[in-house]
Parts: structure tokens; C-alpha cells; sequence
């Protein structure tokens, strides 16, 4: 015998048709595993069955001819037996079964069931129990194979039914007929069984209980209710495997159903090719279905409710894993339909290819609809009226802590994916709708009542609507809370591309995305029929339309108010008014961040419409926008426009046939207290292409660039800024009435009235604004003597000129035309820009009027008057400056203590020819000084900077005479700077008198009051006494006939009352010329024998007629430190080399009278280098004369120059090499010979 275990199935790894084949040959559990031959010669030695006083014990083959009654309970024992019924059995009790028994029915059929219990049949564990072949035939029989009047019991083992039949008409149970409960645990096999009402294979008349179990029904049917297993009362179903195949049902569960309630819990239920003429083609539960466990339903259909699952009462799906594929209702609940209401909770749900006739494609409850911590996948499910995927019909529908998906749903109404008759609520749960579409409203979702989105991510794309709501819509409110959407081509034939809703729309704390979307009529992301309410979230749409108005967002009946919130509008356009976004209503959007850029309108409002007032703060930047009426940007059909900033910015807006190119107020006033831009915006048929104000117009700050122009007020405009720097053609106010506290005008126009225009317009033939900080234009300057170049934002002064660039009609004739190489000045192109200095008006280093300053980080030279160096930043520069003044100083004291403390009678040549070449050393400095301030010198400088080079260094030799540097980058006024002084001239002058005093009080002390008088007058009074001249340099600023001319101007004298101070410095002059020349005439005068050394070295020169001729050399020494410092070559040139020549004029014709020195040949030297120095100032002034005259020549220039500087230098050289020839001589003791 081949036995099987409880709870295996050796079935279970075939397929259909070989399991067929194996039950039908009485293979398995069936048969008791003989061969085909074995088995026919058992059956011909068949005998009677024996009749059961108690217990039965069967082995072999029995065959029972009549119908056979056996009387009491009944234990049978099998043993691999086998009956063979061509009659009916009957068990009148209850009949408890162990072993194997094989029930075959033969010559059918009969009237009732080949085996009846007439009490409760009990198979222990291990009982196998086979029927097949049997057919019932009364019309309202009970069991095809086998019927129990009362309870059905399997405590394991195997109930296996094979080709039973209930075939009359009102017979239910095809293979077996239960009056009272089954309870099965083990294993049950229904194979090509049917019945004519109800029950395929199994009918239990009260409940049924499957536990522990595992089931198999293969090609059942029943007429009525349940193709595979029925139940009037209860179904209970766990930890078992249920399979069903091929089974079908003519009014109710083509695989099972039951008339009350139903449960499937921990079970792995298996349901293909199930089909019902009613309701619930797998499963059908009259009252509440729960299920759990791993459900597989392929290939399901009914034709009204439930292509796979019905409930009349209400259904729960609880930790499951459901998978539905291809079903179909010919009504509602394409997959699943609930009668009442359906919860889906920690569950996965998987539906691939589900359709209904009616509503709810895949699922569908006639109240509410709860998915909770659950999966849900549908896919292509269609539904001809509502819910392509999801329905709910009276009831809410929420979906919270889970995860949905929708792909390729279809309703012929309203909901393409998901429909809910009451309100829908999406919470702290992932959904996905892609490709959805349905015929009236609500693309992928609708609601009948509103629709709430909370805590949880909503992605809908490629969905479309044949009315309302491309994506999603709503017959009331829609409330989006910490939430993020993302919609994606959406469409609509009327209102709401994305979102529709006919109440009030509130989106907080949330992230909403509309890319692609379109509505014939209204809102082409969203619409709503009451307010809409978005407040701080972050909302952007991207490419969106509307046939009608509100190209992104449309509050067709209420208000819209945006607060604390970002939106983003990009690509939008509406056949209508309100490119981006339209309000029937108030609109109010404050402290938000607004983004709109590539908006169209139909008519007026390119990127906002509101019929009521528009009331904002935040920043709003509206870019590219257009209206084919008016209000490029922004249209307020009633009321006013208040705006509080910070700033919103209109660039490139258009109104093409109305007023207003950025705003437009057809009623109210115009209020903005922050910043507004306006640039490249128009209004094409006029009528303030910035602005155009029905009322009044208020504005703190407004900035107009571009192509803007106008602002149109109809009544009084008030601005306190208006910047028009990058306005190209100015811009103004058009009006009656207009006050502008501050402007800042465009290149070439200021602040003026013209007509109704008031504002920055372009300056008019012959004035010019340059500065920003100005807002007025002003007349070009004009100079009698000179040709300035002036237009409205140019300006262009020739060289030697200078104006202010405040106030152009002051101007400056440069004293100093080397400081003043012409300026070329433009008005700046930005706002910051003052002016746009192309060419400076002065020299690097120079500024103020006339040029007569040093600028920052520059200071007046020690050596050259009037000249500015740079101040090295350098510290070795620093302590090289200071050191060399310490050691010049010291340096030549020192010298002038030797030489006057060694003094003798008789002086010798190198003595005396150092003293004639120091004078003219002071000649030849201030003649090169005027040469290289010339015209010719700064042209050298720029064509042959080599040859310019070697000029300058021509100068050394003679500084070097001087005891002078020469090219420092350093000067005591920099020093002094540099040290936190102010460098001024006055500061300067005690500054570097301090050293000298202290030396000369060191010398007095040592030698006497006369040696420290000689020295100390000889080497520091001279330039003492010349500091004095530079406080009483002066100059003009214009010529002296010009008005202002007879000004002249003395900017170096020290503080105090211009003429007590003017008294003071010459009273310190004469002074100082008193002292020296007193001082020493009065030590010659009294000098005694033997000569005092101070005394022989102002005497030991001369004659003794000419003993005092020291003050000449003196005097004329102090002149010419005076003089230069007095009457600057760079302002006076003429003066002062008329001045020097003057003076040696004098000292020459005195030598030649005269002759005052002992030795003749110092006579002749010191004439010759009069001479020298005289031709040379000569040709200095040629010169300097000829620099400014217009017919001068280049090379003459040139050759004077070089002349002067190679005469000036050349002698000096020379003069050094004779001084020390006669030095080494007088050392080698030939003094008589340098005499003879």
C-alpha cells in the first residue's frame, strides 16, 4: 500500500493536467499503487460488503449491487480496500474512518449520493478516504459522492473526490454535502466536480472551518453559489494552502463563497481561471472578508461585482501579500469589491490588468476605502465609470504609512486612478500615479468631498482629464500639509491642468512641483473655485496653459494670498488675463519670494490679474512677461497696489496693446515703500511703460533701466528716489503733479521738467552731467582761451586746463602746465560710478585745483620746488633717507669746522676752487631743474626714455657738488608723514632745523661764538632762510584779465591771518639776511692780529681792500637758494632765470671791477664760471620761452637741452677733476708751484 503523510501532497509539484491524470487512474491517495493488471483481477473476485455491528474492517474489493443501509454507528478500518457501488450506500449513525478506502461508482446515476452519512463522518489522522465517479440525479439532491447529515470532521489525513456530480436541478455539494460543520485538517482533493445550485465540490450547510489544512479543487462549477466550496454560515480558513483552478459559479465565489462571514488567515490561497455570473469571482463573503496570509488570483472574472474578491459587508486585508492579475467585473471592483467598507493594512497588494464595467477598475467600496502601513501596486486597470484603480463610493478613502502605486489607469468618469465619493485623505504615505486618465474629472484622483495631503509624497505624471482636474480634483477643498507633490505633464479640456478644486485650495509647509501641464479653460496648474491659501511652502510650475485665464494659478471666485512662502512660475501662458496668476478676488503675497519669468496673457496681466487690490511684501522678480492688453506684469483691474519690499523687479515685460508695461492700476493708487526695478519694460501703445496709475503713485525707491521710460500717474506722483543710471533714454513721470526728493540720471540727462514729463532727460545741446552724485545737468564749461570738447556725457579739456567736475563752470588756467596733461572725463555707466575718468585732468601725483596738490600717497620733493614724489612704502628707503640727511648734515658741518678751524692766511687752490664750484653747482642745479620741467624734456621721456635717463644723470656730479641726492623716493615731508605729522611746510621747516641748532650750540660751546657764527651761517642759514620763500609762493588759477583772475592764490603760507603772516616771513627773510651779512662783515671789520682762524677764512682769499668779499659770495649763495624757493621754476619760470641771471649778472660785472681774489688765476676762474653760468641761464630761458611758443622746434628743443645739461654737468666734472689734481698736489707739498 502507498500511504501518504498527513499534510504532504504528491500532487503538488504537478501540473494541471498530469494531476488530473493521476487522481482519475486512482494513482496517489486514490489507488492503492497496483499495476493496471493487478488491480482488474482484484476487482473480478469483488464480494459483498458485511454488514457493521459497531465496527467495520475492510480489505480487498467489495462491490455492492442494491442500495445498501447499514444500521448504528460505524468505526470503519481500511486496509487498501476498494468499493464498488453500483447502488448507493447508507450509514444510518455516524461513522468514524482509519486505513485507506477507495469508493468507485458504477452504473450511475443515482438518486442521492453514493455515500450517505446520517450522522457525522470522522476520518482520523491518517485516513485516506477516495470517492469518484458518482452522480446524484434528484432534482433537490444533496451530494454528488457523498453527503453527512451532520458534521464533516478530518483530523489529518486525505478527503479526495474525483468526477462528482449533483445534477439535479436544485442539488447542491457536487462532491459532498455537509448538513452540519466541517472541520478539515489535512488534505482535501475535489477534482471535475460540479453541482446544479450551489457548491461545487463542497457544500457545508452551517460552517466550515479549514485549518491546518491543505486544499485542491480543480475544474468545479456550480450554477449558483461558490464553483469550489460553500458555506451558509461561516469560512474559516488557516494555516492552510488553498488551490483552485479552473472553477466557475453562476451567481456568487467562482472558487468559494459563503453566506456569512468569511476569514483567511495565515493562508496561502492560490486562485486561477475563476469565473462567477454574479458576484466575486474567486471569492464571495455575504458578510465582513478578512484575509491575510500569500493570495494569488489569476485570471478572475465576475460578471456584476469583484472580478476576484467580493464582500457584501466589509473587508479587511490585514498582513497579507495579495497578487491579482487579469480581472474582471462586469460591474464594480475590477479585483476587489466591498459592499460596505474595505481596510488594507500592513499588507502588499499587487494588481496587474484589472477592468470593471462600472466603477473602481482594481478596488472598490461602496463606503469607506483605508490602506494603512501598507504596499499597493495596480497595474493597467481600467474602469468605464469611476476610480480607474481605487473607488470608494460613499465612503472617505485614506491611504496613510504606506507606499501606492498607480501605472496606466483609466476611467471613463471621474478619478482615472483613484474616485472617493466622500473625502480623500493621502497621509504620511508614497504615491505614484503614471499614465492616468479620466474622462470627466480628476486625471489620476478625485474627490467628492475635499481632498487632504499630509506628511507624505504625491507623484503623479502623464495624467489627463476630459473636464476638471488633469491630475487631481475635487467637488470641494484641497489642504496639502508638510507634503511634497510632483505632477508632470497633466492635462485638462477645462479648468485645472494639474490640480482643480471648486472649494478653497490651502497648501502649507509643503513642496509642490508642476511640470507640463494644460487646461483649456482656467488655472493651468491649479484652479480653484473659492481661495487658495499657500503659506511658506515652495511651490513651482514650469511650462503650464491656460485656454482661459490664470496660465499657472487661477482663484476663479475667491481670494489667493501667498505668505511666507517661495513660488516659482516659469513658461507659463493664458488664452486669457493672469499669465502666471489670476485672482477674482484680493490677492496678497507677503513675505514670500516670487519668481515668474515667461509669462504670456491673452489679455491684460502678463504675469499677475487681480480683479480686487494686490497687497505684498518679500522679493518678487517678474522677468519676460507679457500681456496682449495691459499690465505686462502686473494688472489690478479694482483697488490699489501696496507693496512694503524689500524689492520686486520687472525685467523685459511688454504690454502690447494697452498701458503699463511692468504695472498697471486701472482704479486705485500705486503704494510701494521698498525697491522697485523696472528694466527693458514697455507698454507698446504708450501709457507709462513702467507704470501706469489710475490714482496716485508712492514710491520709496525706483530704479528704471533699460529701455524704460514713463510712468503714467493720473494723479500726483510722489518718489523719494528715482535711479535712471542705466535708463538709455532717461526716464520720468507723466503727469499733472510729481515731486522727486533724490535722482540719479542716465549718461547724459538729469532731473528736469519738459511738459507733463518730470525726471532724467537727456540734457539738452551744450550742457552735460558728469557726476552721479549730481542730479541736474549743467552748461559745459566755457574758456575764453581754450577749445573744450563737451557733449552730455563727455568732457574733454585741453592740456594746461583744469575744471571742477562739481561745478563746470569753474575752471582753472594750471599754473604748473606740466601737472596738467588735458583731461578726458565721461559720465559713469554705473550707478556706483561718479565719473569715468579716462584721461586725468592731473598729472599722476598732482590734484586739487590747478593741479597745485600732492595726491594721497605722494609729498612735495626736498630738492626740486613744487615737485610731488612718491612715497616709498619701502622701510630700507626710509632709514636710507634718514641716514643720508644725518650724514649730509653732519657731513658738511664737520667740513666747514675744519676747514674754518684750520684756516690760514694764505689759502690753497683746492680750497678756494671747491668754494667757485659749490656756487656754480647751485647755478647749474637750478638751470637743469628749469630744463627738465620744459615740454621737450616730457617729450624725450615718452619717445627716447634712454636718452632721458642720461640727462638725469647728468645731475649727479652737480648734486654731488651740492652735497645733494638726487631721484629719492623719499623726502622730509614723507618722512614726516610717515611718522604721523602733517608734513606741511611749516612742520617741515622747524623739523629739519632742529639738527642744525643743535650742532651749531655743540660748536659754540666748543670753539666760541665766532667760529660757530662763520660755520653756522655759511652751512645751514642759506637753506633756512630759503624755506621762507616757499609759504610766499603764489599763483593765479586764471589769467589776470579773466573774472577771478586778480585772485592770488598763497596755499603754502602758514595758519593765521594771511597778512600779519605774509609780514612775519619776509621780517624772518630780511632777518635772516641782516644776520649773515652783518655777522660777518662785522667780524672782518674787527678783526685783529694774529688773525683768529673764523677771521683768516673769510679773509685769506682776498685782497685786503676786498677782505669782506666772503659777503658777496654769501649773499649771492642765500639769493639763489631764495630765489628758486620763492619764484618755482615750474610756475615761474621766466622770473626766476631772469632773477639768477640778474644776479650773476651783478656778481660778474663786480669780479670784473673788482678782481678780489690775491691769486689772479682765481680771478679769471671765478669769471669764466660766471660766464658759464650766465650763458647757461641764458639758454634755459630760450628754452623755456620757446616750450610755449607755437612755431618752436623740436630740435632746437632738443640742442638747447642737451647743452645746457652737458655744459652744466660737463663743468662741474671738470672743476672736480681740478680740485683734486690740485688737492694731490698741495699733499705732495706743491704749493708754490699750484701759486706760481
Amino acid at each position: 500500500m502507498f500511504h501518504v503523510s498527513q499534510g504532504t501532497d504528491p500532487s503538488r509539484h504537478l501540473d494541471d493536467r498530469d494531476r488530473s491524470s493521476f487522481l482519475l487512474h486512482g494513482r496517489g491517495v486514490l489507488g492503492a499503487g497496483k499495476p493496471p493488471d493487478v488491480e482488474a483481477e482484484a476487482l473480478d473476485r469483488a464480494r459483498a460488503l458485511p454488514p457493521c455491528n459497531g465496527s467495520l474492517e475492510l480489505s480487498g474489493v467489495y462491490e455492492v449491487q442494491e442500495t445498501l443501509v447499514l444500521q448504528g454507528p460505524c468505526k470503519v478500518s481500511a486496509t487498501g480496500a476498494q468499493l464498488r457501488l453500483r447502488a448507493p450506500i447508507v450509514f444510518n449513525g455516524s461513522v468514524t474512518l482509519t486505513g485507506d478506502l477507495k469508493v468507485v461508482g458504477k452504473d450511475g446515476p443515482f438518486e442521492q449520493a453514493c455515500v450517505s452519512v446520517h450522522g457525522g463522518l470522522l476520518l482520523r489522522a491518517g485516513a485516506h478516504l477516495g470517492i469518484e465517479g458518482c452522480r446524484s440525479s434528484k432534482d433537490e439532491g444533496e451530494g454528488g459522492c457523498l453527503r453527512v447529515e451532520e458534521d464533516l470532521e478530518m483530523r489529518g489525513g486525505v478527503l479526495a473526490f474525483t468526477s462528482c456530480h449533483a445534477e439535479g436541478t436544485q442539488s447542491r455539494g457536487g462532491a459532498a454535502y455537509v448538513r452540519g460543520n466541517v472541520r478539515l485538517a489535512g488534505e482535501l482533493h475535489a477534482e471535475s466536480c460540479s453541482a446544479k445550485d450551489s457548491g461545487g465540490a463542497l457544500y457545508s450547510f452551517e460552517k466550515m472551518a479549514i485549518v491546518d489544512a491543505s486544499l485542491q479543487v480543480h475544474n468545479a462549477w456550480a450554477n449558483k453559489d461558490g464553483g469550489a466550496l460553500y458555506s451558509a454560515e461561516n469560512v474559516t480558513i488557516a494555516n492552510a494552502s488553498f488551490q483552485v483552478h479552473n472553477v466557475r459559479a453562476g451567481r456568487s465565489g467562482g472558487a468559494l463563497s459563503s453566506d456569512d462571514s468569511m476569514a483567511i488567515v495565515n493562508a496561502s490561497l492560490q486562485v486561477r481561471n475563476a469565473t462567477v455570473g454574479g458576484f466575486g469571482g474567486a471569492l464571495h463573503a455575504k458578510n465582513h472578508l478578512r484575509a491575510s496570509g500569500r493570495w494569488v488570483l489569476e485570471d478572475c472574472r465576475a460578471h456584476f461585482n469583484g472580478g476576484a474578491l467580493y464582500s457584501f459587508g466589509s473587508m479587511t486585508v490585514a498582513n497579507a501579500f495579495l497578487q491579482v492579475q487579469n480581472a474582471t467585473a462586469g460591474s464594480h471592483g475590477g479585483a476587489i469589491c466591498s459592499g460596505n467598507s474595505m481596510t488594507i493594512a500592513n499588507a502588499s497588494l499587487e494588481v496587474h490588468n484589472a477592468r470593471a464595467g462600472e466603477n473602481g477598475g482594481s478596488l472598490y467600496a461602496y463606503k469607506s476605502l483605508e490602506i494603512a502601513n501598507a504596499s499597493l501596486e495596480v497595474y493597467n486597470t481600467r474602469a468605464k465609470g469611476r476610480g480607474g484603480a481605487l473607488h470608494s463610493a460613499r465612503g472617505s478613502m485614506t491611504i496613510a504609512n504606506g507606499s501606492l502605486e498607480v501605472h496606466n489607469a483609466r476611467a471613463g468618469e471621474n478619478g482615472g486612478a483613484l474616485h472617493s465619493g466622500g473625502s480623500m485623505t493621502i497621509a504620511k504615505a508614497s504615491f505614484e500615479v503614471h499614465n492616468a486618465r479620466a474622462g470627466k474629472r480628476g486625471g489620476a484622483m478625485h474627490s467628492g468631498r475635499s481632498m487632504t495631503i499630509a506628511n507624505g509624497f504625491l507623484e503623479v505624471h502623464n495624467a489627463r482629464a476630459g473636464e476638471n482636474g488633469g491630475a487631481l480634483s475635487s467637488s470641494k477643498n484641497l489642504e496639502i500639509a508638510n507634503a511634497s507633490l510632483d505632477i508632470r505633464n497633466a492635462t485638462a479640456k477645462k479648468d485645472g491642468g494639474a490640480l482643480s478644486f471648486a472649494g478653497n485650495v490651502t497648501v502649507a509647509n509643503a513642496s509642490l512641483e508642476v511640470h507640463h501641464a494644460r487646461a483649456g479653460e482656467n488655472g493651468g496648474a491649479l484652479y480653484s473655485g473659492g481661495n487658495i491659501t499657500i503659506v511658506q511652502a515652495s511651490f513651482e510650475v514650469h511650462d503650464t496653459t491656460a485656454g482661459g485665464s490664470g496660465g499657472a494659478l487661477c482663484s476663479h471666485l475667491g481670494s489667493m494670498t501667498i505668505a511666507e512662502a517661495s513660488l516659482e512660475v516659469h513658461d507659463t501662458t493664458a488664452g486669457g488675463s493672469g499669465g502666471a496668476l489670476y485672482s477674482a478676488e484680493n490677492m496678497t503675497i507677503t513675505n514670500a519670494s516670487l519668481q515668474v519669468r515667461n509669462a504670456r496673457a491673452g489679455q491684460d496681466g502678463g504675469a499677475l490679474f487681480a480683479s480686487g487690490p494686490l497687497r505684498g511684501s518679500g522679493r518678487w522678480v517678474l522677468e519676460n512677461c507679457q500681456a496682449e492688453g495691459g499690465g505686462g506684469g502686473i494688472f489690478i483691474e479694482e483697488g490699489h497696489i501696496t507693496l512694503t519690499g524689500p524689492a520686486i523687479s520687472c525685467s523685459r515685460c511688454l504690454a502690447k496693446a494697452g498701458s503699463g508695461g511692468a504695472f498697471h492700476v486701472s482704479a486705485g493708487r500705486m503704494t510701494i515703500s521698498g525697491m522697485v526695478t523696472v528694466n527693458d519694460s514697455m507698454a507698446a501703445l504708450g501709457g507709462g511703460d513702467a507704470v501706469y496709475v489710475k490714482k496716485d503713485l508712492h514710491l520709496h525707491t525706483a530704479i528704471l533701466a533699460g529701455r524704460t521710460a514713463a510712468l503714467a500717474v493720473g494723479g500726483h506722483a510722489s518718489i523719494a528716489r528715482l535711479l535712471c543710471t542705466e535708463a538709455v533714454n532717461g526716464c520720468y513721470v507723466e503727469g499733472s503733479s510729481a515731486n522727486i526728493a533724490a535722482v540719479q540720471c542716465q549718461r547724459g540727462g538729469g532731473l528736469q521738467e519738459s511738459g507733463v514729463q518730470t525726471g532724467c532727460l537727456k540734457c539738452a545741446e551744450g550742457q552735460i552731467r558728469l557726476a552721479a552724485n549730481s542730479s541736474h545737468c549743467q552748461p559745459c564749461p566755457s574758456i575764453p582761451t581754450a577749445a573744450v570738447g563737451c557733449d552730455s556725457t563727455e568732457l574733454e579739456i585741453p592740456p594746461g586746463y583744469m575744471v571742477n567736475t562739481t561745478n563746470l563752470t569753474d575752471w582753472y588756467r594750471c599754473p604748473n602746465t606740466a601737472t596738467c596733461p588735458g583731461g578726458i572725463w565721461k559720465a559713469g555707466r554705473k550707478l556706483e560710478d561718479a565719473v569715468e575718468v579716462v584721461q586725468p585732468m592731473c598729472a599722476l601725483g598732482y590734484e586739487g585745483p590747478g593741479c597745485m596738490r600732492c595726491a594721497a600717497e605722494f609729498a612735495w620733493a626736498d630738492s626740486t620746488a613744487m615737485q610731488c614724489i612718491r612715497c616709498s612704502t619701502s622701510q630700507w628707503e626710509v632709514v636710507r633717507f634718514a641716514l643720508f640727511y644725518l650724514a649730509k648734515q653732519m657731513g658738511l658741518f664737520m667740513f666747514a669746522v675744519a676747514t674754518v678751524t684750520n684756516a690760514k692766511r694764505d689759502k690753497n687752490n683746492s680750497s678756494a676752487m671747491l668754494n667757485q664750484l659749490m656756487a656754480f653747482a647751485a647755478v647749474a642745479s637750478v638751470a637743469m631743474s628749469g630744463a627738465m620741467q620744459t615740454g621737450a624734456f616730457r617729450h624725450l621721456q615718452e619717445s627716447a626714455h634712454r636718452l632721458a635717463s642720461l640727462l638725469e644723470s647728468l645731475q649727479l656730479p652737480i648734486a654731488l657738488a651740492q652735497g645733494q641726492s638726487t631721484g629719492a623716493q623719499v623726502s622730509s615731508h614723507c618722512l614726516l608723514s610717515r611718522w604721523g605729522l602733517d608734513g606741511s611746510f611749516v612742520t617741515v621747516h622747524w623739523a629739519t632745523s632742529i639738527l642744525p641748532a643743535f650742532l651749531v650750540a655743540i660748536l659754540l660751546a666748543a670753539q666760541g661764538l665766532g667760529v660757530a657764527v662763520v660755520v653756522g651761517v655759511n652751512v645751514f642759514l642759506p637753506a633756512f632762510t630759503s624755506a621762507f620763500g616757499r609759504y610766499l609762493v603764489a599763483y593765479r588759477l586764471r589769467p589776470e584779465g579773466e573774472e577771478g583772475g586778480r585772485e592770488l592764490r598763497m596755499d603754502f603760507l602758514p595758519s593765521g591771518d594771511p597778512h600779519t603772516v605774509i609780514a612775519l616771513v619776509l621780517t624772518a627773510i630780511v632777518l635772516c639776511f641782516l644776520f649773515a651779512i652783518g655777522s660777518w662783515s662785522y667780524i672782518v671789520w674787527t678783526r685783529k692780529e694774529p688773525f683768529q682762524q673764523h677771521v683768516a677764512f673769510l679773509t685769506a682769499s682776498y685782497k685786503p681792500s676786498c677782505s669782506a668779499w666772503e659777503v658777496e659770495r654769501l649773499a649771492r649763495k642765500m639769493l639763489l637758494g631764495l630765489l628758486p624757493a620763492l619764484l618755482p621754476v615750474s610756475l615761474s619760470p621766466a622770473l626766476q632765470m631772469g632773477g639768477v641771471s640778474l644776479i650773476l649778472l651783478v656778481s660778474l660785472v663786480l669780479y670784473i671791477h673788482y678782481q678780489p681774489y690775491k691769486v689772479e688765476f682765481w680771478n679769471q676762474l671765478e669769471m669764466a664760471l660766471l660766464l658759464v653760468a650766465l650763458a647757461i641761464m641764458i639758454m634755459t630761458s630760450c628754452l623755456v620761452a620757446n616750450d610755449f611758443h607755437w612755431a618752436n622746434s623740436g630740435a632746437t628743443q632738443a640742442a638747447l637741452l642737451f647743452t645746457i645739461c652737458l655744459l652744466a654737468s660737463g663743468v662741474s666734472v671738470v672743476m672736480i677733476g681740478a680740485i683734486a689734481l690740485a688737492f694731490y698736489d698741495e699733499r705732495r707739498g706743491g704749493l708754490g708751484r699750484s701759486e706760481k
